[in-house]
């Protein structure tokens, strides 16, 4: 794409935009294929202004508190009651305050979080306590379930303090249950940002990796609806590279591509 020095001083051309912010987040995505890539980096290099200093800080504070929880498991007569305890200990000391558009990084500057960031807070814990985890992502949500050494299973939703933690073969379909008829009706209210292209409900499983790209994904949202849509569009390359498969990546990729190119067509115009 040709631009003028003139429309290209503030709307740089999308054929020339620059992927990666930092050091630690290029280093971040070399890594990512590699089995022993530690996805809290690419939940925090997202931030131009994170350096492996600060990084490492973060790492090393959730695997001391990890430490912490594991050392209290013996007080527990069984899995189900220790991990309760985990639910509650991270969010007592980790998710103080639900914010739709807040990053992974708000957790530990005051306690923001939403669906996904509290999400890969838990699976970092949880993973570090070596339990099983399964990522799961809805259209407009993202749990996660924890398999435990008999073969139960315990559904840990970050947004709800209260009853989050949920342990009951039973309780855990209903509430699944529950996360596709929301879908459905959003869906059905038009709240889909790709809705022109997909309006399917989904119900996948995501790994580590593919949740960094909906990390991604929630901070190309949050700058669609600043109408920023090339630093969206830079967002979603991210996302799509992490996560190839998601169809709602590549669709909203493509929806910001088709946005900001008609505003660099009205910046040609008015020059």
């Amino acid at each position: 794409m040709y631009s003028s020095p003139l429309v290209s001083q503030d709307l740089p051309g999308l054929s020339y935009c620059l992927l990666f912010d930092s050091k630690l987040e290029k280093m971040a995505f070399q890594e990512a294929k590699s089995t022993e890539c530690d996805p809290m980096i690419l939940l925090l290099a997202y931030d131009p202004e994170m350096d492996s200093t600060r990084y490492e800080q973060v790492h090393d504070e959730i695997s001391g508190f990890a430490r912490l929880l594991e050392d209290k498991k013996d007080r527990y007569r069984s899995e189900s009651a220790f991990l309760n305890f985990v639910f509650n200990k991270v969010h007592q000391k980790y998710l103080k305050q639900f914010k739709g558009d807040e990053p992974f990084e708000g957790i530990f500057n005051g306690g923001t979080y939403n669906c996904v960031s509290g999400t890969a807070l838990y699976a970092c814990i949880l993973n570090q306590l070596n339990y099983e985890v399964k990522l799961l992502e809805t259209r407009y949500h993202l749990f996660l379930v924890v398999t435990l050494p008999d073969s139960t299973h315990a559904l840990f939703e970050a947004t709800d303090p209260l009853q989050g933690f949920v342990f009951n073969e039973t309780r855990i379909e209903k509430q699944i249950k529950g996360y596709l008829a929301n879908e459905k009706e959003a869906l059905l209210r038009g709240d889909a940002l790709s809705a022109p292209f997909n309006n399917e409900c989904i119900l996948n499983k995501v790994s580590f990796i593919e949740l960094a790209g909906l990390h991604y994904y929630n901070i190309a949202v949050d700058l669609i609806n600043k109408r920023n849509f090339y630093d969206a569009f830079r967002a979603l390359r991210k996302a799509n590279i992490l996560y190839p498969s998601s169809h709602r990546i590549t669709d909203l990729l493509e929806l910001t591509r088709l946005k900001y190119n008609d505003e660099l067509s009205e910046a040609y115009a008015n020059n």
